[in-house]
């Protein structure tokens, strides 16, 4: 048995949101639906890239403070 990602269960509730949007007699809730899709995108956009985006930072903030290889990034934002 294989356990879905966190990928894979953001973009199930995801459809799922989609799917009742186009059904949603209300104005209001296709309004919070559409807001709620909006977050799941970042959501999506943070797990997909989050890593990455993370490193990157943390190597450019690493040279530009001539930081130490054990600084973390939490450290490196502090001394900014």
């Amino acid at each position: 048995m294989s356990t879905a990602s966190c990928a894979e269960i953001l973009e199930a509730i995801a459809e799922m949101m989609r799917m009742q949007l186009q059904h949603a007699p209300d104005r209001r809730l296709r309004f919070e639906m559409r807001v709620g899709l909006n977050l799941l995108n970042i959501l999506q956009r943070e797990e997909a890239l989050g890593h990455q985006a993370a490193a990157a930072e943390g190597a450019s903030l690493h040279a530009l403070l001539e930081a130490s290889a054990d600084s973390d990034l939490d450290a490196c934002r502090a001394q900014l």
